[in-house]
């Protein structure tokens, strides 16, 4: 994880074995990734700076493993209070795991730029995660340097009755 505000997806590339797979969550995710990139292209065009101005955009993907992610959908089974959190779907999704994971990367790389990054979070331990989300808002928020807009002069006076 980085939170300079770059991006460490370490040099992952797919073998001919996952050539497939790539190509098909390419095709189902390359229009919203256009439309995505499109729009972060324009709010960040020349003359967009006015409509940014005191805004920070902060994209945070909560990158969880399979091995946790098997161990939290069992939890839900094994647990009767929990069990209305369980979808037969999950199972179907699950399985396909790494087409997912290379649909993500995709998605980070095709939509981080310099004014918009995004943070890769370890979510596998929520006290981790939540750590991390915490210092990176923090981070932003600095830079952002928030404060109370002037008051009035004349509120001094006013008298509530």
């Amino acid at each position: 994880m980085r939170v300079d505000g770059r991006v460490d997806l370490g040099d992952h590339r797919p073998d001919e074995s996952f050539g497939w797979a790539k190509a098909a969550a390419k095709a189902e995710l390359g229009e919203e990734l256009a439309v995505v990139a499109t729009l972060q292209t324009k709010l960040y065009a020349e003359g967009a700076s006015a409509l940014l101005e005191g805004t920070a955009i902060v994209k945070l993907f909560l990158n969880v493993s399979a091995d946790e992610q098997r161990r939290r959908l069992q939890d839900r089974a094994d647990d009767p209070a929990r069990r209305w959190k369980f979808r037969f779907g999950d199972l179907e999704e699950r399985a396909r795991w790494d087409d997912y994971q290379l649909a993500f990367r995709d998605a980070v790389r095709e939509t981080s730029t310099v004014d918009a990054p995004w943070f890769v979070v370890p979510a596998d331990r929520k006290w981790v995660r939540n750590l991390a989300v915490a210092r990176i808002l923090r981070v932003a928020l600095e830079r952002l340097d928030p404060a109370y807009p002037e008051a009035d002069p004349a509120i001094a006076s006013v008298t509530v009755t």
